[in-house]
């Protein structure tokens, strides 16, 4: 394959992603929510690599916290519940078509007892392992709402396009394990969907705490943070072990909209 050709797929896969996540961006804004930003994530393989790159994205996994989250959705794209999705657990999903691509937002259901979502970082590892597995996606999305800190520049319904994601919530003073606890990911950058969407940039930082105690605060301060969430980390870091495995080299958005903490 020539340069000039390669180059041309590359741009027509930025633009089928750029399209994708335009008609996000107005479905959220359509149903008066909270608007989305993203966070891509480079998971590179040297099996099959070069083959794996060429594909074209067809199958997109959404993972996201909770029912009302994904409502919009749902609702733009027109999808169907499937009642076979893991029967016995609550892990809930939806499916259907935008164009060629296939569609499947999944979130992890209620808890049996308390009926409230399952949110955190367990539910969302646990639910993105088996969709993985399941439907072997080219590409995952974790669409939600997040905390905005206003003194770094967040507002409600702005748009961040996330340049890194790390865990605030696992503290090991140990040399080197200090470091694994943080997780610190770097995200690939995707030009076009920023300059396109004109998305603000930012840090992401994950919790599976509402509230956020002082050493959280500490680090989301020293990690000069804009966002934070209870999922982001997770999806990223997670998603990036499990298909690795499968030669992947596609870029995996964490979207978050935007609620304001000073």
């Amino acid at each position: 394959m020539g340069m000039g050709e390669a180059g041309g797929r590359e741009r027509e896969r930025e633009s089928n992603e750029l399209e994708l996540s335009f008609f996000l961006c107005l479905s959220s804004r359509f149903d008066h929510r909270p608007s989305f930003s993203m966070s891509p994530l480079h998971v590179t393989s040297s099996v099959d690599q070069k083959d794996d790159c060429e594909r074209p994205i067809s199958t997109i996994v959404f993972i996201i916290a909770m029912d009302a989250e994904a409502l919009p959705i749902l609702k733009r794209f027109n999808l169907a519940e499937d009642s076979a999705f893991f029967p016995g657990l609550p892990w809930i999903r939806y499916h259907g078509f935008y164009k060629d691509l296939q569609l499947n937002v999944i979130w992890p259901g209620k808890d049996l007892a308390l009926g409230v979502n399952n949110i955190g970082t367990i539910p969302a590892a646990l639910v993105t392992y088996a969709s993985i597995q399941a439907l072997k996606p080219d590409l995952i999305i974790n669409a939600g709402t997040a905390g905005g800190y206003v003194s770094k520049g967040a507002n409600i319904e702005d748009v961040f396009l996330v340049s890194s994601v790390a865990f605030h919530h696992r503290r090991i003073p140990l040399p080197g394990r200090d470091l694994y606890a943080i997780g610190r990911r770097q995200s690939f950058s995707m030009p076009l969907l920023s300059t396109e969407l004109q998305l603000k940039d930012g840090a992401l930082s994950t919790g599976d705490s509402f509230d956020i105690c002082p050493p959280d605060e500490a680090f989301i301060t020293a990690n000069n943070a804009n966002l934070v969430d209870m999922e982001g980390w997770i999806l990223f870091a997670g998603s990036s072990c499990c298909l690795r495995g499968r030669s992947i080299e596609r870029p995996h958005y964490i979207l978050e909209s935007c609620e304001q903490r000073h």
